[in-house]
Formats: structure tokens, sequence, C-alpha cells
């Protein structure tokens, strides 16, 4: 799984809980890794990760074994993801499709 880390969304389990991001990522949004020879490649999904690996341990987490997707690399597990178009498998940051290449691709 290809991923960027771009953002930190501080959220509160006190009343009230809410929390505003304001970000425009739909445009040049890619990873690339030229030691694996890894082409810049889109990334137009999004998901979102408890950051403390003690709070998903209600959920059977295992807090010994964090994920890599916070800024100290010890995150909890994923909380919600994205899932791709049905008809062009691109992501929902994907807001320019190309179905007329194959796979589809887009051209932010």
């Amino acid at each position: 799984m290809l991923g960027s880390r771009s953002e930190e969304l501080p959220f509160s389990f006190h009343p009230p809980r809410v929390s505003e991001l304001h970000k425009i990522s739909d445009t040049n949004n890619f990873s690339f890794d030229p030691a694996t020879g890894l082409a810049p490649t889109s990334t137009f999904n999004v998901g979102f990760w408890f950051d403390d690996p003690n709070a998903a341990v209600d959920c059977g987490f295992n807090p010994l074994n964090p994920t890599p997707f916070n800024g100290d690399h010890k995150a909890g597990p994923l909380a919600m993801i994205s899932t791709p178009d049905a008809i062009t498998g691109l992501g929902p940051l994907s807001t320019q499709p190309d179905a007329s290449t194959t796979p589809a691709s887009c051209s932010p």
C-alpha cells in the first residue's frame, strides 16, 4: 500500500466532538520512490488513523504493533478509508478522471 501523510486532525473525546480540516489536496498529490523505481503515483484516496495506538485497544488493536501513519510513526489502526470509484477505480480526490485511458488516469 502506497501512503503519504499530509495532515494531522486534532480530535477530542470530550463533547463537542467536532474538528474541521480545510485543505485542497486534489492537485499534484503523489508519492514516488526513486530507490525502487516507483514512478510518481497519484494518491486520490483519503484515510484516517488513530493517532494513539492505545485509543483503539477496546477495538482489539494491539498497541505494541503500531502503524507508521503519524508524525512519530507510532499510530493506531486505520479508522476509515475511502473507496475507489466503481467505474474509474480512482479515489474521490480525483476530480478530473480520464476514462479514455486503460486503466483510467487523472490529470489534475
